[in-house]
């Protein structure tokens, strides 16, 4: 598993570990790695291998080397897809993708639309590396990394099948002991947090009060 200390990684080493699995994870640094044993109770069952530059060709070959299945869960920007095809154990990547990935953000919420394999953002490489805001150049790294996995699968014969997923917003509890302070929530839920954080207010279309005025709820 890639990107091992993550929001949605964590909760998936635990289930993992808790239906009998073996788990082998990817982290960037040692401090990450101890933070991520420490919040599975250094289970026996889970090692984690530092790889600090996942853009390196083959950086990943010796955490999944002997593994029966693949989830890819870290995704930097600029990400190069690694060759599984050496390892042969492997009989499914689960590619953690994004809504971004299939969304084209210039049609507008389109409501009532259904979204099929057949949808893509239509941002390209340039797009992404000239973006005037980190949304398109994310969504524009989202849709890039999903498209080279599934070029990678027709172009190449494997032994193995490649399932992506394709979330819009992850909402949820926290497993207990990832993070050390609310600057470390996941996005999509800091995204929350912000609603009750008097002191980082989130963006809103409604005028805001100069100076701010201060409530305080009693119960």
């Amino acid at each position: 598993m890639t990107g091992a200390n993550g929001f949605i990684a964590a909760h998936c080493v635990a289930k993992l570990l808790l239906s009998g699995f073996s788990v082998i994870g990817t982290v960037r640094s040692e401090a990450k790695a101890q933070s991520v044993l420490r919040s599975h109770s250094n289970h026996p069952s889970l090692s984690l291998i530092i790889v600090e530059d996942v853009t390196k060709p083959g950086c990943f070959d010796t955490a999944i080397a002997g593994c029966d299945g693949v989830l890819h869960l870290a995704a930097p920007f600029g990400y190069v897809y690694t060759n599984f095809e050496t390892e042969k154990s492997v009989k499914r990547v689960v590619l953690t993708s994004s809504f971004a990935s299939v969304y084209d953000a210039s049609k507008g919420q389109d409501p009532g639309k259904t979204y099929t394999e057949d949808n893509w953002c239509p941002l390209t490489y340039e797009d992404g590396k000239n973006a005037s805001a980190a949304p398109i150049a994310y969504r524009a790294s989202k849709v890039l990394a999903e498209k080279t996995a599934w070029n990678f699968i027709t172009s190449n014969e494997v032994a193995w099948d490649l399932v992506t997923l394709c979330p819009g917003m992850v909402f949820g509890q926290l497993l207990p002991g990832t993070i050390g302070s609310l600057k470390e929530l996941n996005t999509s839920n800091g995204i929350v947090w912000s609603l009750f954080d008097a002191e980082n207010l989130p963006d809103t279309k409604a005028p805001s009060m100069n100076p701010p005025v201060t409530h305080v709820l009693l119960g």
